[in-house]
C-alpha cells in the first residue's frame, strides 16, 4: 500500500504541479457560477436487496437538495457539487421508516491540456475527491420490530475515493468522462456499535485502502421537449487477487409540466462484493417478504416513478 502512495505523490509532483507553476491562482469572481436545487416529490417505488428492507413496492415521500459550484476560464476548472436525498416509507402496514438516505460530495480541480471551441470538447488533468455515505442511523426492523438492529449511521460506512486524472469533457452533450489508472478508495466504518464485517472491514478496524482504476460518466441532456435524460456512472476496478469491479449508476428521465413541477423516473444499482446484503424472503409463507434469509452479496436495485416540486437557483 505505501508503494501506491509514493507512486501517487510521484505523478502528483512530476505532472500537475509543473503545470500550477506556470500560472498563479488569480480567481476572478465572475467566472464561478453557482447553481443549485432544492425539491419535494411523492413516489412509487419498488427495491430489491436495498440495505434493510424487503423486495416490495410502496410510497414515499422525499426531500433533496443540490448544489454545484464552478470555476472555469481557458487554463482551469474547478467543479464540486453536492447531492442529498432523504425519503421515508408508509405502506403495507410497515411501520414508517426511511428508504433512501444518501449524501454524495463530489470536487474536482483540474488544468486545461487541450481545447477545440468549434466542437466545445476539451481534456483536463485532474484531482478529485468523491465522498458517498448518509446522514442518519439506518436500523434492521424486521428481524425484531420491537429491537431493531443497527446496521449504518453517517460514515459508517463511508466511501471515499480519490486520485490523479483525465477528463474528457463535450460541452454540448453536458458529458464529462473522467478516467485514472490508479485511483484509491477508503471504506470508513467510524461509529462502534455499526458491524464493520457488513462493509468488508475486519471487526477492529475502521479504514480500509483499496487502490484501483476509476471511471465516472455524467451526462445530462433534454433529448426531446421537456424531457431530460440524466445518468451518472461510476465504475472501479479493484487490483486486490480477487480484481472485483464496484458499479453505481443512476439514470433519471423527467418531464417538466411547468418550471417547478415536473414527472419523473429513476432507477439506481448498485454492485460492491465488499458490501453484505440483509436479505428477506417470505419462509413463513404468510405474504410477506419479511423472514431473515441470510447475509450476502448482492445486486441493489432501487427503481421510482413520482412527481416533484422543485425550486432551483
Amino acid at each position: 500500500m505505501k508503494s501506491h502512495i509514493v507512486l501517487l505523490c510521484h505523478l502528483f509532483c512530476s505532472q500537475v504541479l509543473p503545470l500550477y507553476a506556470q500560472d498563479d491562482f488569480d480567481f476572478q469572481p465572475s467566472q464561478w457560477r453557482w447553481n443549485g436545487q432544492i425539491s419535494g416529490s411523492i413516489s412509487h417505488v419498488s427495491f430489491k436487496n436495498w440495505t434493510a428492507n424487503n423486495n416490495e413496492f410502496s410510497y414515499v415521500a422525499g426531500l433533496s437538495s443540490r448544489l454545484y459550484p464552478k470555476y472555469s476560464d481557458n487554463s482551469w476548472i474547478f467543479i464540486g457539487s453536492w447531492d442529498g436525498r432523504f425519503s421515508m416509507f408508509g405502506g403495507n402496514s410497515q411501520p414508517l421508516r426511511k428508504t433512501e438516505d444518501r449524501l454524495e460530495l463530489n470536487l474536482k480541480f483540474g488544468r486545461s491540456l487541450w481545447s477545440n471551441s468549434e466542437r466545445s470538447t476539451s481534456l483536463y488533468i485532474i484531482l478529485f475527491n468523491d465522498l458517498q455515505t448518509q446522514f442518519l442511523p439506518e436500523y434492521d426492523r424486521f428481524a425484531d420490530p420491537h429491537k431493531p438492529h443497527y446496521i449504518s449511521n453517517f460514515l459508517a460506512p463511508g466511501y471515499m475515493t480519490n486520485g490523479i486524472g483525465v477528463d474528457f469533457r463535450f460541452d454540448s452533450l453536458n458529458l464529462s468522462i473522467v478516467v485514472t489508472p490508479i485511483a484509491m478508495k477508503q471504506t470508513m466504518v467510524f461509529d462502534r456499535g455499526v458491524d464493520r464485517t457488513y462493509y468488508g472491514l475486519d471487526t477492529n478496524q475502521n479504514i480500509e485502502n483499496v487502490s484501483g482504476a476509476y471511471t465516472r460518466l455524467i451526462f445530462s441532456k433534454e433529448i426531446f421537449s421537456k424531457i431530460t435524460l440524466s445518468m451518472k456512472s461510476i465504475f472501479f476496478v479493484d487490483y486486490s487477487e480477487q480484481f472485483f469491479i464496484d458499479v453505481s449508476f443512476f439514470g433519471e428521465i423527467d418531464y417538466a409540466i411547468t418550471s417547478y413541477l415536473k414527472l419523473y423516473t429513476s432507477l439506481h444499482i448498485l454492485s460492491d462484493d465488499d458490501l453484505k446484503v440483509r436479505l428477506y424472503e417470505d419462509l413463513d409463507a404468510d405474504g410477506l417478504s419479511d423472514d431473515f434469509a441470510g447475509v450476502g452479496q448482492h445486486l441493489q436495485l432501487y427503481g421510482q416513478m413520482g412527481i416533484m416540486i422543485s425550486i432551483n437557483f
